[in-house]
């Protein structure tokens, strides 16, 4: 409904895309319920996959800090943090919150983490 309401205003609506490897953004201009591309960029390497990947980090990182355990070289473990990452990402989408649970992520322990926007 952007620029149906009063056909006079203008707005400037964002949009973006995050693909697997990389971002794309738009701005595009509503005035009298046309739409018009102002701008487009693609950013290259900042797509969903780099986010995952960087979050997996972040949690194995948090496992050491926890357990004094290195799990970075744990194909395994990283493997299970990388489905976690990605599952959080996906509800961080729409929720402020996220809660990753894994059962044995390494050497049978468990791992619990929330992760905020």
């Amino acid at each position: 409904d952007i620029g149906q309401d009063n056909p006079s205003e203008k707005s400037f609506v964002l949009v973006f895309h995050l693909g697997g490897q990389s971002m794309d953004v738009s701005v595009i201009l509503v005035s009298a319920g046309m739409y018009q591309v102002v701008a487009n960029k693609r950013v290259e390497g900042i797509g969903g996959d780099v986010i995952d990947a960087t979050m997996a980090n972040h949690l194995a990182a948090e496992f050491q800090r926890l357990y004094k355990v290195d799990i970075g070289e744990n194909s395994r473990a990283m493997y299970k943090l990388r489905v976690a990452a990605e599952e959080a990402k996906r509800t961080l989408s729409s929720s402020s919150t996220s809660s990753i649970d894994i059962d044995s992520l390494y050497d049978g322990q468990a791992f619990q983490q929330k992760i905020g926007r």
